[in-house]
């Protein structure tokens, strides 16, 4: 599995909508493209992009006057990696990802019986669990409080107590 470029800035730029979104200050506005590029390090026409695809998905939106910019559409805790990734560039892996490499045949010789096939399924459905119980929310903190949160949520995983990260307001009752 692979993040492209726009996945990776699509997340940044989510995060860091979050994170202004969340400051305490009454006169808040939305984040502009210049700022969100600048703060996040790339062009203000590949955070126009971003933010194009971002609002065509429904994470974001847009608002123009003094107190414009772009503002989440929802909860940081209501918006899934999966959901987030889906907008910014499809599935991990897609449906038809055998038949993509049959080799010099036109249908792969394992197609009856592919252990290769077992195990990407699983990869994806551990992902899967991951990526949709992970939210945008989980990630607004420091990398540090990040680790902590995902090795404790991985550890209750494999113990079998819950799937992958509780939501906002379990964790708040921890």
């Amino acid at each position: 599995m692979r993040i492209t470029a726009l996945e990776e800035y699509g997340l940044r730029a989510l995060l860091c909508i979050a994170k202004y979104s969340s400051s305490d200050d009454e006169s808040r506005r939305g984040l502009t493209i210049p700022e969100i590029a600048e703060t996040e390090g790339i062009s203000i026409p590949y955070a126009s992009k971003v933010m194009r695809k971002l609002r065509q998905g429904g994470l974001v939106k847009a608002s123009r006057g003094r107190t414009g910019g772009y503002y989440l559409t929802k909860s940081p805790d209501e918006i899934t990696l999966s959901e987030a990734l889906m907008v910014l560039g499809g599935p991990l892996i897609a449906d038809n990802h055998c038949e993509l490499y049959p080799g010099v045949k036109t249908e792969c010789v394992h197609n009856s019986d592919c252990s290769l096939r077992g195990a990407l399924g699983g990869l994806v459905e551990h992902l899967n669990i991951f990526l949709t119980r992970t939210t945008i929310g989980n990630l607004a903190g420091t990398e540090s409080q990040t680790r902590k949160l995902i090795k404790k949520s991985m550890r209750k995983y494999a113990r079998g107590n819950q799937t992958p990260f509780e939501s906002a307001s379990e964790q708040a009752a921890a």
